[in-house]
Formats: structure tokens, sequence, C-alpha cells
């Protein structure tokens, strides 16, 4: 709470001063605008004045003419002249005088857009017009800011102008007060606001800052209670070790009182054989300042007023007091300690006569260990016989499993070619069939076709694990065209599909390139659709649907067959695993698997949400790599 009120009193502060510099901000772009505003009204002064000179000396009015006939020529010249002027336009007046005695007489154009009017008449002190025409006539240039005819601010540029032989003025004036009013305005307005702000500062010091002093007061109080209600002992120094202050506790362990106390140094109340080792350790100290103590590990003591030692622990801390740095020194009386220290060793040396007696006990003990170690080494020897037996036997195990892939290998080359064959003559005598009457001699066709499927699918699932345990099997991404991909797959797995059992494959997306293992991806896919349909019934559908996100080709695969059991699902990726709702439909339990390590040797992941009934949906992430 006391570090929110100072931020607050720092704001009001800041406050305080953008206000002023506002408002000064604000005054000095009103004099830069004002002086701006007469420098260009003052252009326009003299160039309208040379220009009505000008013109008069082509004008067609007699020498001696009448002043009122040469004014009104000038200013209609004047005003065929003008032209829009920046930042004054069409509020410009043009004032024409000459004097008589003490009188001025002028015509203006008041406005520029209206008619020229009559010559008016003025005394030569008038505040507003007598002015600037007199210090014209004298041929003097220059402009004037003050309230005009109306009370209205105006700026005026006068400058002296000859025609045909006799001296005039010209004026030039502008009303300045839509010009100006919004600097005016906000110079007061920034005024307000920093009068209400140093108002406020000032309030909330009132309310918070003194507060806060009389917080820092009692917080001083407090540490100098703590600090002399201590029942250990409190030293505080400066860098050199000079005393600053002391509690009653390190008073009454070494005697002194503590104005005694701030006439010396630290150093003085260790004897003088400790002395120089304490200054190193001081020394050290001050190039580290971290809170350490001294006196563990080695004999400390301290010099008592009567010159008695006091043993004793220190611990140094660094601290700031009153913006300066300290050392409090914590200073602990371990008499005590050390008397436990003199008792222990006494215990230890009557610890060290017993270890020598249990000692001649235990060798005694190990003569006994020793016989039974030499009944143990014989144990060992057995072992590692048994040992050596075990791993002959592990050789012998992994020749075994070479000869099982290699026979497995062998066993699915050789079925290969005559599944091949009766493959081939049983799709002829299908289709020889398709003319035929005979139902059941296409029944049994359908079967051995079906049979044969069954059992190439068998084959590829023990050549692909046998394939991924050597090793054989790599991952290499390249960039083709997944929509293709798919409708590839969806058409040939159509051609598996039971009756009725519809395939569709989607794509999601503007992007259809991805860059994956082709053949792994083809091998994942048949995998799963071929699942779908193997369960699923007849007449229901098969969705297939592929999509990008993150970088990722994301594949899903969805049916309504028999679904998974739910305390079979943690399984259903596991070697020769199969759900118990699927023992009636041919399989080995090895898809699942194989996939699942395509997929990982993809840097993939697989997921399915499945319901027992109603249908199963597998979720392959895949992460589209550059090509290698």
């Amino acid at each position: 709470m006391n570090q929110r009120k100072r931020i607050m009193l720092l704001g009001v502060t800041i406050l305080s001063i953008v206000a002023l510099v506002l408002s000064l901000s604000f005054y000095l772009t009103y004099k830069t605008v004002v002086n701006g505003q007469k420098t260009r009204l003052m252009e326009l002064a003299k160039s309208q004045a040379r220009l009505v000179e000008t013109f008069s000396k082509f004008d067609d009015l007699p020498e001696g003419a009448a002043p009122e006939r040469l004014v009104q020529n000038a200013l209609k010249q004047v005003k065929k002249s003008h032209s829009d002027f920046e930042g004054f336009g069409t509020d410009i007046t043009y004032l024409i005088g000459y004097q008589k005695g003490d009188s001025i007489f002028f015509s203006s154009t008041m406005p520029l857009s209206g008619s020229v009017s009559e010559i008016m008449k003025v005394q030569s002190d008038h505040k507003v017009m007598g002015k600037p025409f007199g210090e014209a006539f004298k041929g003097a240039s220059s402009t004037l800011l003050a309230p005009g005819m109306n009370k209205e601010l105006v700026l005026c540029a006068y400058e002296p102008v000859n025609l045909l032989g006799m001296d005039y003025a010209l004026i030039v004036k502008a009303d300045l007060v839509t010009l100006f009013k919004p600097y005016i305005d906000t110079a007061v307005i920034s005024a307000l606001v920093s009068l209400i702000t140093i108002l406020a500062g000032l309030f909330l010091y009132y309310k918070i800052g003194i507060p806060l002093i009389k917080v820092a007061a009692t917080e001083e109080q407090k540490f100098q209670t703590l600090f002399h209600s201590a029942s250990e002992g409190f030293i505080v120094t400066d860098d050199i070790g000079q005393i600053h202050m002391s509690n009653p506790a390190i008073e009454k362990l070494i005697g002194y009182s503590n104005d005694e106390l701030l006439k010396i140094n630290i150093v003085d109340l260790f004897p003088k054989d400790t002395q120089a080792r304490f200054l190193q350790f001081r020394k050290e100290y001050n190039a580290n300042p971290i809170s350490q103590k001294i006196g563990l590990l080695s004999d400390l003591n301290l010099l008592t007023k009567k010159q008695n030692l006091v043993p004793v622990e220190m611990s140094l801390n660094n601290f700031i007091y009153k913006k300066e740095p300290m050392t409090m020194v914590l200073v602990s009386d371990v008499a005590e300690k050390k008397l436990a220290e003199l008792k222990l060793k006494q215990y230890n040396k009557k610890l060290e006569e017993e270890v020598v007696q249990r000692t001649s006990e235990l060798d005694e003990a190990n003569k006994e260990l020793t016989k039974t170690n030499v009944k143990l080494l014989d144990e060992v020897d057995m072992r590692k016989k048994a040992q050596y037996e075990a791993q002959g036997a592990l050789i012998k195990e992994k020749e075994l499993n070479e000869m099982k892939s290699r026979f497995v290998s062998l066993a699915s080359h050789e079925f290969r070619t005559p599944l091949s064959t009766i493959l081939s003559s049983a799709t002829l005598l299908q289709d020889y069939q398709a003319n035929s009457s005979n139902e059941k001699e296409g029944k049994h066709v359908n079967r051995i076709i079906s049979s044969v499927t069954n059992m190439n699918g068998i084959l590829n699932d023990f050549l692909s694990l046998e394939k991924l345990e050597q090793g054989i099997i790599e991952n290499k991404p390249i960039r083709f065209n997944i929509v293709e991909f798919g409708k590839e797959v969806n058409e040939e797995m159509q051609a598996i599909a039971k009756k009725g059992q519809v395939l569709t494959y989607n794509h999601e997306g503007q992007k259809d390139d991805v860059v994956v293992d082709r053949h792994l991806l083809k091998n994942i896919m048949i995998n799963l659709v071929s699942n779908a349909i193997k369960y699923s019934p007849e007449n229901r559908p098969i969705e297939f649907n592929s999509y990008q996100r993150n970088g990722d080709l994301c594949i899903d695969v969805k049916d309504k067959g028999i679904g998974i059991p739910e305390e079979d699902k943690e399984m259903m990726f596991k070697r020769f695993f199969r759900a118990k709702n699927a023992t009636s439909v041919q399989g080995t339990g090895l898809g699942l698997n194989i996939v699942n390590k395509y997929i990982q040797m993809m840097d993939g992941s697989i997921r399915f949400e499945s319901k027992e009934g109603e249908g199963t949906t597998f979720y392959v992430t895949l992460p589209s790599k550059q090509e290698s």
C-alpha cells in the first residue's frame, strides 16, 4: 500500500509538470502563429501598395484630381487584383487614406467581397485607425494587433503609398478571432488543468505524503525497537569497521556501554593474535559483500571490557541505513556450545574405546564370513555357468528367429504364386458366370475370390511386419497431389466393398500438394479403409476425408460398423490383438499394429473414437515435410 501511494504521488507530480509544459507549448505556438500571420500580412500590404502605385501611373485622372477619386480608383484596383491569400482569404479589408490637418480621410473595401465604401473621417489620435495611418504617413511599415472598431481582434499591416506625387497610407486588416480562438481556449484550458492538477497534488501531498512521512518514522521506530529488544547481540559498523550502533545484548555480553562502543573500531574487540585474521576476512567480505558466518571452523573470541575471552560466532549482512552502506554484525555467545563440544569429545573418546572392543569382535565375525564367502563363491560359479547356458540359449533363439523370418518370407513369396493363379482363375470363372443362371456356382466362385483375397492380406501383413522388424522399410517423403491420391485409393477400395457399401472421399481446403511417403501412406489408408469395409455390414456408408492444418496432413476414416468395445480400446494397436466382437471376421490382428509403426516412422500420430454397435472413426496426423 505504501508503494502504491508513492506511485500516486509521483504520478500527480508528473501530471503537473506535463500540464505546465502543455500550457507553455500552446503559448509558444500561439506566439509563433501570430508572428507568422504578421509577416504574411505585411508581405501582402507591401505587394498591394506597389501594385496601387503602379496602377496610379496609368490612371486617366488628371493631375491634381481630388484625393477621394484617387482612393476610390486605387481600392477598385486592389479588389480586382486580390486573390485568396493563404491564411486570410476574403476576410481581408483594405483601407487607403490621406491626412488633412488632424483628420484622416480613408476609404475601405469592408469587406473585400462588398463594394468600395464612401470616404470616412477619423481623428489622427484614434486608437485603431489613427495610429497605423499616422505611422504610414511618416513612411514607416509595420504591423499592429489590437481590438477593431467593433472590439473584435484584428491584425493590421500598414504601408506608405505614393499616388501621383501625394503621400497616402495603405492598411490591410484581417479579423483573427476565428483563427486564434482555438489556441487561446486551449491555453486557458491547459492553464486551468495545470492549476487543478497542482491543487490536486497539494491535496494528495497532505493526504498521502505527510502520512507516508509518518509511516517512515514509524518504521524507523519499529527497527529501533526490534534492534534493541533482540536477545542476540547486534553491532552496526561502516565499511571501515567503525561502530555506529549496538544493542543491550552485546553490551551485556562484553561489558561495554553504548557510548564506549561508539568510540572504538570493531577490530579492537578481538584479541591481538586474531585481529589480522579478522581484518583479512573483512577485506574479502567488502570485496564480495554477501551474508556470511565466521567462527564456525575455528575458535573466535571477543575481549570483554575486563579483558576476558568470550567464545562467539558472527554473521555479517550488508544493508543501507539512512542512505549509507552499513554492515550488521550478529554476535552469538557460544560458551554453552563450546562446553557441549567438550562433552562430545569425551563421549567420542569413550566411543573409540568401545569401537576397539567391537573391532576384535568383528574380526571373529569376519572369519565366519570368510567361510560363508567361500560357499557364496561356489554358488556364483554355478550361477555363471547357468548364465553362459542362458546366453547360448539366447543365441539359439536368435538363430531360430532368423530362420523364422526367412521361412515367413519364403513361405509368403511361395504362397503368392499359387494364390495369384487361383485368384486369376476365379476371376475368369466369375466373368464366365456373369451370363449364367447358376447362382450356386457364382457363390462358390465369390467364396474362392474372398478367401484368396483374405489369404493375400494375411501374407501382406506378415511380410510388412517382417520388413519393419528388419529395418528394411524407410520413410522417403515426396511431393504429390493428395486429392488425386485419395480418389485413387477410393476407387481401388470401392472395388472390394460389400454390397450396398458406398465409399465417399472429400478434401477440404485449397492446398492440394503434400510432402509425405506416398507408398507408406497408401498402405496406411488401404489398411484403415479395408478394416472399415470388413467390420461394417452391407448397405452402410464409409467416409474417407483429408485436409491440411498447421502444415500437417490430416486424414480420418469413418464407418458405421460394429465398433470397438470399451475394454478393448487400450489394446487395439498391440500385435495379434483382436477385439472380442471381431473374432467371427477373418484377420490376423496385425493390421493396426503395422499402421501404427508406419505412422511412427513418419513422425505422425493416430487415434480413434468408437462406440460399440455404432461405428469407429480413425484420425491420422502426418507432418508434411520438405523432400529429403
